[in-house]
């Protein structure tokens, strides 16, 4: 879209016909408008695509990496032990990029290392910060008066032996929220999908602000900037986007800004530098 408006705009300057249209009293932005509608009428589409398409098909994905193993930075781990403090961890199964575990046996240990507690579970998710959230899980006490069988916290620490990604690309933006209201109710941190909610929210946008920072851009004449380099601006302006997205998604991640600052951040940023370009024109406003 970014790149479709700008250089619709750059042919019309090329071959004269924005010019016309000024001279008949069409103003640039209105004869142009119906690239916007265009713009804005794709939006929702792209949030449906990112919130119902894409983590359908990131699911399938991660089910055909566990078939196929490509060139990936995913590793994977089989029969991990590790111990942290008091606590000794057995994972049988790891998949770094999925953030996932199965069959998880957390073993306490007393003073005289021996097993005063285990608790098992047959999936955990990792949310960040160290923290997993362990499904189906059961904790088992080893007392003087035998074995009981208690119910187990849904949060644990396991420490940074399972160096792993939060990954919530087949998370809706409904699940996200359920996430996060479930994580919150166990008293844990739910910062990574925080960011990644507002995110989603906010990427749409990206649909509507570049275009018209781009088709702003190109009518910003007399003189017009030339089509190559209005495709060179939209070029740096989609990189920039892209950059500034992930930065402020990193520091979201790491509390350096409010998660609805990352996520909603880069749009309305870009979003004000098109306003700006927008009230340079003069059939806007002053120049």
């Amino acid at each position: 879209l970014l790149l479709a408006s700008g250089l619709t705009v750059s042919l019309l300057v090329a071959q004269g016909e924005l010019i016309g249209m000024r001279a008949c009293g069409i103003p640039a932005l209105r004869a142009l408008a119906p690239v916007l509608v265009i713009c804005a009428a794709v939006t929702p589409l792209y949030f449906v695509l990112n919130d119902e398409v894409l983590p359908r098909t990131n699911t399938y994905y991660h089910e055909i990496q566990r078939v196929i193993r490509g060139e990936s930075r995913v590793w994977r781990s089989t029969a991990l032990w590790y111990r942290v403090g008091n606590t000794v961890c057995e994972v049988a199964d790891l998949d770094s990029g999925a953030g996932t575990a199965n069959d998880i046996k957390i073993y306490e240990l007393g003073e005289d290392a021996r097993p005063i507690s285990r608790v098992e579970a047959a999936e955990a998710q990792h949310i960040g910060g160290k923290v997993w959230r362990l499904y189906d899980s059961l904790r088992v006490n080893l007392t003087d008066g035998g074995i009981r069988a208690v119910p187990s916290e849904r949060f644990v620490k396991l420490g940074e032996a399972l160096d792993v990604m939060v990954d919530t690309r087949h998370f809706s933006v409904a699940e996200l929220r359920q996430e996060i209201e479930e994580v919150e109710a166990g008293g844990m941190d739910a910062t990574h999908y925080k960011v990644d909610y507002y995110v989603k929210w906010a990427a749409p946008l990206s649909c509507i602000v570049l275009p018209t920072l781009a088709l702003f851009f190109a009518i910003g004449g007399p003189p017009s900037p030339s089509a190559s380099l209005t495709g060179i601006v939209s070029v740096v302006a989609a990189v920039t986007f892209i950059l500034a997205t992930g930065v402020s998604t990193s520091l979201g991640y790491g509390k350096g800004l409010n998660p609805m600052v990352a996520g909603w951040g880069p749009p309305v940023l870009f979003g004000m530098i098109a306003t700006y370009l927008g009230f340079r024109l003069r059939n806007l406003g002053p120049r």
